[in-house]
């Protein structure tokens, strides 16, 4: 392997280890991936990767694959669907809104939070995703007027 990492010696007690490991090693043998990150134009590397750059990089890419590493990655993939969630409930509740015009306070309220309740995140990342989104609209139609 050209991309080796400093603990190879834990892919028999982690398997998954030693799937990020040659995952790496295939991805950077056929797009030289690592080159690309560190060129100093990457549009066009030039050789600047050095063998300590590939030590270290294979060995956190390998680390992804231990439990730590697994848990750091588990976390932040949960995060994002949270969030993707939360547009969604966004959507539904403003598809609602769009087909009901003049809702009172109640029923807007109602909405958000039947809306978080089923893509099960809160009512309050929901209202904040709204109010981002009417600041973002107030600010497109200052650019087109």
């Amino acid at each position: 392997m050209k991309n080796k990492g400093l603990s190879q010696h834990r892919f028999k007690d982690n398997p998954l280890e030693k799937k990020f490991a040659l995952a790496w090693e295939k991805d950077n043998n056929q797009c030289r991936t690592l080159e690309y990150l560190l060129a100093k134009n990457p549009n066009h590397p030039d050789g600047e990767v050095t063998a300590r750059d590939r030590k270290v990089a294979a060995t956190i890419v390998q680390w992804l694959g231990s439990p730590v590493g697994e848990s750091f990655v588990r976390e932040i993939l949960e995060d994002k669907a949270k969030d993707v969630a939360i547009v969604s409930a966004a959507r539904v509740f403003l598809t609602a809104i769009k087909a009901k015009k003049g809702l009172s306070d109640f029923a807007c309220e109602m909405g958000i939070k039947t809306a978080a309740k089923q893509a099960n995140v809160t009512a309050e990342s929901v209202k904040r995703y709204l109010a981002f989104l009417c600041a973002e609209q107030k600010y497109e139609s200052h650019l087109h007027e």
